[in-house]
């Protein structure tokens, strides 16, 4: 059996319709409304109407008591055009409507997060509780004797690999991880390994800068180029 639509609307949408910003009403059968803004009115009805056909209307400014057995109706306000922000225009409903009977918004701001200004209490009290967060001398020294010793030792850099047991290594050779090529800016070539995440650690650096290189996003990193190893099967044969 099909559920009866708790949600009506005033726009019949079209097949291919482009999207409408707009400020809108939403007006519940049990005599309160609630102001909102979107960028697509087509998703935001289509959203609500699941909600309240199924008896779970969940919106973040809104708190509905028996949401079950309610019904709604929602109305375009006003629409935005291309120079005009949507959210902007929200605003000046909301300035009007907040604190009136039935408006079920808690902020006049579009969003209850943005627009919130703080007192000089709070900024006092923010900026005192950041500067307790740092860390002692003994551990700036100590992170950065390991961040200098790192980039510089390669024998530290392989103790990484030095607890691999034999089976672990036995499957990084079977897993299908293409080894990745180093050369230097003059094209010759440094070292070679079995993935990017060995050559990451070998080098000093994070996966993604290593894949950026070898995907042509970056054209070298930290002075090297690298290059995955192709299969012989995807190999060009002249």
């Amino acid at each position: 059996m099909k559920k009866p639509n708790k949600l009506s609307h005033d726009i019949i949408f079209y097949k291919g319709q482009p999207r409408i910003s707009c400020v809108y009403k939403l007006s519940f059968s049990n005599g309160g409304f609630y102001i909102g803004g979107t960028n697509d009115y087509k998703k935001r009805i289509s959203v609500y109407r699941h909600q309240m056909n199924s008896g779970k209307f969940d919106c973040k400014n809104v708190d509905i008591e028996n949401s079950k057995s309610i019904s709604a109706n929602i109305k375009c306000l006003e629409i935005a055009s291309e120079h005009e922000n949507v959210f902007t225009m929200e605003e000046v409903y909301l300035n009007k409507y907040v604190g009136t009977s039935g408006c079920l918004n808690k902020s006049s701001y579009s969003d209850k997060n943005l627009g919130t200004k703080w007192s000089d209490e709070q900024r006092a009290f923010l900026s005192n509780k950041m500067k307790k967060i740092t860390k002692s001398p003994e551990t700036k020294a100590r992170m950065s004797a390991a961040k200098r010793k790192w980039s510089i030792d390669t024998n530290y850099k392989s103790k990484a690999f030095k607890n691999l047991t034999q089976s672990q290594i036995d499957k990084r050779k079977k897993s299908k991880c293409r080894p990745i090529e180093v050369f230097d800016l003059n094209g010759n070539m440094i070292a070679r390994y079995d993935s990017i995440k060995d050559t990451a650690i070998m080098v000093g650096s994070y996966p993604s800068s290593v894949a950026s290189v070898c995907d042509g996003v970056r054209a070298s990193f930290k002075g090297r180029i690298f290059k995955r190893v192709l299969p012989k099967k995807y190999k060009k044969t002249s």
